[in-house]
């Protein structure tokens, strides 16, 4: 029965697996002053105290009030890019974006070993056309946010001084509904994409990857079998 058991488990583990993949993105925040997590930090504490009071002052989850910030502070940092061409020549140089005659392109990168190089595999966005994409993001999840967000939150416990350069957070969407799907096809667009770093951020979709517990039991289940033979 134990074996048995350990099948099921490791199979429902599967299927999860592969549900993650559909509705997750993982998103590394910058721990330096250019990130947000000082932001999400303060945004936290003031959210605890407000759900404290008698009665409790909160009208949204955390994950709502800290995801809304992430894409309004984007949304903020790209209109700002248009006043500031020291900025423009600054990114241009860090290779964040090409320039295209008159045009602001923004570019997608990938690891190659252990640097970033330009995937050439993906053609670049627009600057009014990013700016546009994020404008839909945000509208989207300041209407939707409390059914469309399932989760946000970090892999660690967030605190006023974060141990190491990053900070991974969850972003879990639903899966149903026309702006859910649209939700997750921006998200999946702006994955890879250096307009994330001017909020010290990089978003990848979920990989598949079995949970550590999921492994630790495949290992105990080999040994079960082993002993049974």
């Amino acid at each position: 029965m134990m074996i048995t058991m350990a099948r099921l488990c490791l199979r429902q583990e599967e299927e999860l697996q592969l549900l993650r993949m559909d509705k997750q993105f993982m998103i590394h925040f910058e721990s330096g002053p250019q990130g947000l997590l000082a932001a999400f930090f303060g945004i936290a504490q003031r959210w605890h105290e407000a759900r404290n009071k008698t009665p409790p002052e909160v009208k949204s989850s955390l994950r709502v009030c800290m995801v809304n910030s992430m894409w309004l502070e984007l949304y903020s940092r790209l209109e700002r890019m248009l006043q500031d061409e020291t900025t423009q020549n600054n990114l241009h140089k860090h290779e964040w974006i090409s320039k295209d005659g008159g045009k602001l392109l923004w570019l997608y990168k990938i690891w190659d070993g252990n640097r970033l190089v330009t995937d050439t595999s993906r053609p670049p966005i627009e600057h009014h056309q990013m700016l546009d994409m994020v404008m839909e993001l945000k509208t989207i999840f300041m209407k939707e946010t409390e059914q469309l967000v399932h989760k946000f939150r970090s892999i660690r416990k967030l605190t006023e001084n974060v141990v190491g350069t990053t900070l991974p957070f969850m972003l879990s969407l639903s899966c149903r509904g026309d702006q859910a799907d649209r939700a997750h096809s921006l998200c999946s667009a702006l994955s890879g994409n250096m307009v994330m770093q001017l909020i010290g951020a990089r978003m990848r979709p979920e990989r598949a990857k079995r949970h550590p517990l999921a492994d630790m039991l495949a290992k105990e289940l080999d040994q079960m079998k082993g002993e049974t033979q």
